[in-house]
């Protein structure tokens, strides 16, 4: 298993294109983002601490854009 692990400081690692709005984000948060090839995408949300708050995305994607609209409440 191949995992690439990045985080929203350092999108240029994997090689794909990130986009999420509002920030920050209070109810209801959009993702967006490439795939290049099929891939196990995980997303999570952190506090200030860098604790996860949730996990918003935790799939398998096909190559592609994803686009996703995610409750935060």
């Amino acid at each position: 298993t191949n995992t690439t692990q990045v985080s929203i400081n350092d999108p240029a690692k994997a090689d794909m294109q990130f986009r999420m709005f509002p920030n920050p984000a209070t109810t209801e948060l959009f993702m967006a983002f490439d795939v290049n090839e099929t891939a196990n995408v995980s997303i999570d949300i952190l506090d200030l601490n860098g604790r996860v708050v949730k996990n918003v995305v935790n799939s398998v994607f096909d190559n592609g854009t994803v686009a996703l609209t995610e409750d935060i409440r």
